[in-house]
Formats: C-alpha cells, structure tokens, sequence
C-alpha cells in the first residue's frame, strides 16, 4: 500500500458551526455533506466537509471516547475501540 500524506491541523479549541450543504444546488451532482466549521487556539476557522460515510465514521470514533460519551451523558462503553 503506498505511504499516505496525513495534514495535521493546528489544536482545535471550538466547533463554530455545521451545515448540511446540498452541491446539487450548485450544478453539482454529488450526495448531500456536512461542513462542520472548527476553530484553533490561533482563532483560524477551518472547514471540514463530510460525506454520509465520513460524518458516520468520525461519530463512530468519538462515540467510543469515554470522556466524549460522559460529556453526553452516555456511559461509558464497556467495548474497546476498534481500528477504523
């Protein structure tokens, strides 16, 4: 398998904003995204967009964090987390 390039962002600190975008409203034919907006420690505002898969998988990840799940009021999950 060949070497993928990761891009790591600054600390993000804030989620300003998620939106569902619909490209076909701009003559696009792909499926609906989810565009969650993130800002770092610096105050940059990054934009995220998210396929169905994508925003499923990222919930995935952070539903498994214990401190994710109490900040939600959910207990914890008594499964290890698995690799994605």
């Amino acid at each position: 398998m060949a070497e993928r390039k990761v891009t790591v962002l600054p600390l993000v600190t804030n989620v300003v904003a998620a939106f569902l975008d619909n490209p076909a409203l701009h003559g696009g034919d792909a499926a609906l995204t989810t565009t969650i907006q993130l800002e770092t420690l610096g105050g940059e505002v990054y934009q995220l967009p998210l396929s169905a898969n994508g925003m499923k998988g990222l919930m995935k990840v952070i539903g498994s964090l214990d401190e994710a799940r109490a900040a939600l009021g959910i207990p914890p999950s008594d499964k290890e987390p698995t690799k994605q």
